[in-house]
């Protein structure tokens, strides 16, 4: 056998050996899976595992780095065809809605990483907080090419939206009771209108409070209530919203 056939042979093994792997963490997550039950799934002996990888951490970390590369190109080719920055988000939000609502996703590995590694010093922390610090950026660079008063605040709400798709993917994926697709679709894209509504009237929103006014933020009975400057009720839900808005799939036709 000719060194090409045999590291031919070693690339399968080891791809086996990830593959097998992947499927047994987006099953039962990184901690309750065991070297033995991956070596058993990729049907190769245990010493074969660890001629590829030297442990479960360093296998763990390279199913994370091809998830991350998979993730970030899907982001891009979600939204490439997208006309502006807000028709980005729309279009990146609707494509999450389509991955999540699939009952075949079984939530985000990034996010079952944080939860499963929480030591922020370990490797695989480090990788997954890095991972979803990239997500984060790119919403906040959206969100300042769309133009929005607050830019931080709008791209940390939306963040937030996006961890409660993939969490209830993880929750609720698997369930033999399924929301329909389209409801959960329609559900997640409709937070992201009234959302990015509320973003885009700001302005409309503070220059309409009253002169002087302060409002009070929610405290538990019993507990002082804390009067909040109207400059921080930048973003609700309740405004109104956008002109023309609807639900229906972001337009893909490109510029030109």
């Amino acid at each position: 056998m000719d060194n090409m056939a045999v590291d031919a042979q070693g690339e399968q093994l080891r791809a086996d050996i990830l593959n097998a792997a992947a499927t047994l963490f987006g099953e039962y997550g990184y901690r309750a899976v065991g070297v033995d039950a991956i070596a058993g799934e990729a049907e190769v002996a245990k010493r074969t595992l660890y001629r590829y990888f030297a442990s479960k951490d360093e296998l763990v970390l390279e199913y994370l780095g091809v998830e991350a590369v998979q993730i970030l190109t899907w982001l891009e080719k979600s939204t490439e065809n997208a006309r502006t920055p807000l028709e980005k988000l729309k279009a990146f939000f609707f494509a999450l809605a389509e991955r999540t609502a699939s009952p075949h996703c079984r939530g985000c590995p990034f996010q079952m990483a944080l939860g499963e590694y929480p030591d922020t010093d370990h490797a695989v922390n480090r990788l997954a907080r890095r991972h979803k610090e990239a997500i984060r950026t790119e919403l906040e660079k959206w969100c300042t090419a769309a133009g929005f008063r607050d830019i931080v605040g709008t791209a940390h709400r939306l963040y937030l939206l996006m961890e409660g798709a993939w969490a209830y993917a993880r929750l609720h994926g698997a369930s033999p009771v399924q929301v329909p697709v389209g409801h959960r679709v329609a559900a997640l894209n409709h937070a992201v209108i009234l959302l990015l509504s509320g973003g885009l009237y700001a302005e409309t929103l503070i220059a309409t409070a009253r002169p002087g006014a302060r409002y009070r933020s929610y405290r538990p009975e019993g507990d002082e209530e804390e009067p909040v400057e109207p400059e921080t009720l930048s973003l609700f839900g309740s405004a109104p919203p956008l002109p023309g808005a609807d639900f229906s799939p972001p337009s893909t036709t490109k510029s030109g």
